[in-house]
């Protein structure tokens, strides 16, 4: 079971696989040109490996195969047509190692970048990491310096004083032998031998000090078991080689951090030493750090706005970054200035396109977003999230026919796409095909149970219908689902007052309103309720609030002209009807009219 699979908010089997996943857990894939860039989305062109291969150490063996297979190739041409890791220098040993093995973390930060002119598959045995990716940290002092993870060893290995003092004599080959990993018995002796190597002399001269135990396995003390900071049910060798145990009980149960955006590492990041890059461009990189998680959002921005004006970068991908960053921090207009400036440099970064696109969308300039999303399809035809991205600008341009077969056409790339089923389903409901919309939100609850949308616009669809018990169920469910969704408790609300379940009904808008004060349509909800059972000066404070949060809520001035009038205020309570009756519910402006002829 994948790291975070015990919580009710999990991503069950919707996680998507991408190629960072398959970086380190398979060999190379055949994958389509252009797709191995970062950012875009991984389309691979034929099979995949199962499991890493011997090429992900020694590198590509096509020549090597070639070389064998001819009769004339000499012995040694045959082994000069791969790479031998064990003949590269110390650094460039490690490196092959730890192009999978070192994780600074698995929690936001980000923990690597690479190059933006590299493909992700690109790194090859024998050249310098750095020159493929850069690798970052938390900054010292804030709490992480001595954290312990999952992909860590080598980030724990190189903090170790042996490691350090060795001089390159000390890396990942000298205790592992990748084709030969021993087991039980075997492997203490083989580890503790690789110890008294280096520590012979010092085993002699402690072992007669008192307190030293007699035991023969080094590792065992010096490199303990425990268990990693994050994913608590694993037990693993901490590769800090320490002089002394930590001195707590390493094994013991842990409770595993679910991060969310108020607890993840807010600070700076810092670019890892031992990734440190023999090149100045570092610089932009380490500015994009800053934003891409948004570990240090502010300041990232400014200081990746003044690396760009700074260095002039031809790659999109730094403005890109830019703008993502601008988006996450809520300023749209600069976004889609500079989602522009990164298609100026990269016109195919498809990324780009649909970043521009949504946010183009979000300021209502719906007409350029469905423009730039097709513009982006044309990138990546078979993208479902982009289809069903699109097809929310349709829905608001009121094509909701164009919608539907958009949706449609996602859900037929991706059959497990819930969001899209959801989508369809209110799109087939505003072209009035309420059956096939019932099936949509079906469909969307069957992919994925816990979405809440999904629940309640059923439970909608429902109560439309007077299906009253069973849009109670789901109505319940969508709550369950997501405990601060405000939309659910305000429709069921509504549906429980259909009923003159008025109690029940004021239960679910007063919680709307707890989650949401600025909620209009709740507290003039909650208006009509406390006039119906009978405390008229309730309803005056909460049609007095309905009209603070939307002076122009034509109901909530019916409302409170009409608990006004009831009271005998009729001067107070015309201003009110005369701006009901300006409304534009035709059944309100009514109601707002005869009260005026009725009281004047």
């Amino acid at each position: 079971m994948n790291p975070g699979y015990d919580r009710s908010g999990h991503d069950n089997f919707r996680r998507q696989i991408t190629a960072k996943c398959l970086f380190c857990h398979t060999g190379y894939p055949a994958i389509e040109k252009g797709f191995d860039r970062i950012g875009t989305a991984p389309v691979f062109a034929g099979a995949i490996p199962e499991g890493i291969d011997c090429q992900r150490c020694h590198g590509p063996g096509q020549a090597h195969i070639a070389a064998a297979e001819a009769r004339s190739a000499s012995l040694e041409a045959i082994g000069k047509a791969i790479i031998n890791p064990g003949k590269l220098n110390p650094e460039r040993q490690m490196d092959v190692c730890m192009q999978c093995h070192l994780e600074t973390t698995s929690f936001r930060l980000p923990p690597s970048i690479v190059r933006y002119s590299r493909g992700i598959f690109s790194f090859r045995p024998g050249e310098p990491l750095a020159d493929y990716i850069l690798h970052f940290d938390h900054a010292a002092g804030t709490g992480y310096d001595d954290k312990f993870e999952i992909a860590g060893a080598a980030y724990r290995l190189r903090k170790s004083a042996c490691f350090l003092q060795s001089g390159g004599a000390l890396r990942c080959t000298t205790c592992h032998n990748p084709h030969d990993i021993p087991r039980g018995a075997e492997a203490k002796r083989h580890y503790t031998a690789v110890c008294l190597n280096c520590h012979t002399g010092d085993l002699h001269r402690v072992a007669s000090v008192p307190g030293h135990t007699a035991s023969d396995d080094c590792v065992g003390c010096h490199m303990p078991k425990r268990r990693t900071d994050d994913v608590v049910r694993v037990v693993m060798t901490d590769h800090f080689i320490q002089r002394r145990n930590p001195g707590r009980d390493l094994l013991a149960p842990m409770k595993e951090r679910h991060e969310t955006e108020a607890t993840a590492y807010k600070g700076e990041v810092v670019l890892y030493p031992g990734s440190k890059p023999p090149d100045a461009g570092s610089e932009m990189y380490v500015a994009v750090a800053q934003v891409r998680q948004g570990a240090n959002l502010t300041e990232g921005i400014a200081r990746l706005k003044k690396a760009i004006e700074k260095n002039r970068p031809k790659e999109g991908e730094f403005y890109f970054e830019l703008a993502e960053a601008y988006w996450k921090n809520r300023e749209v207009e600069k976004s889609i200035a500079t989602y522009e400036a990164a298609l100026q440099r990269s016109p195919d970064f498809w990324p780009a396109l649909r970043g521009l696109g949504t946010a183009l969308a979000k300021l209502g300039r719906l007409e350029r977003a469905a423009a730039i999303m097709q513009q982006a399809l044309t990138r990546i035809p078979g993208d479902p999230a982009g289809l069903n991205d699109l097809a929310l600008v349709y829905i608001r341009l009121g094509r909701d026919r164009d919608a539907v077969d958009t949706l449609k056409k996602a859900l037929r790339i991706d059959p497990d796409l819930a969001d899209a089923y959801n989508n369809l389903g209110g799109a087939l409901s505003t072209i009035g095909d309420r059956s096939a919309a019932e099936e949509a939100y079906r469909n969307a609850i069957r992919v994925q149970p816990d979405l809440a949308g999904a629940h309640k616009n059923l439970a909608d669809l429902l109560a439309a219908r007077d299906d009253f018990a069973e849009s109670e169920y789901f109505y319940r469910r969508a709550i369950r689902s997501d405990p601060a969704y405000v939309a659910a408790y305000y429709d069921f609300g509504l549906a429980l007052a259909k009923r003159e379940r008025f109690r029940d009904a004021a239960e679910q808008f007063e919680t709307a309103v707890r989650l949401d004060a600025a909620h209009a349509e709740a507290h003039n909800s909650l208006g009509d309720m406390a006039a119906l059972l009978g405390h008229p000066s309730q309803a005056i404070r909460h049609y007095e609030r309905a009209i603070a949060a939307k002076p122009d809520l034509a109901a909530a001035h019916l409302g409170l002209g009409s608990t006004l009038a009831a009271l005998g205020k009729r001067a107070a309570a015309i201003p009110h009807f005369e701006r009901a009756a300006s409304g534009t519910d035709p059944v309100v402006r009514q109601a707002a009219l005869d009260a005026i002829g009725a009281h004047r």
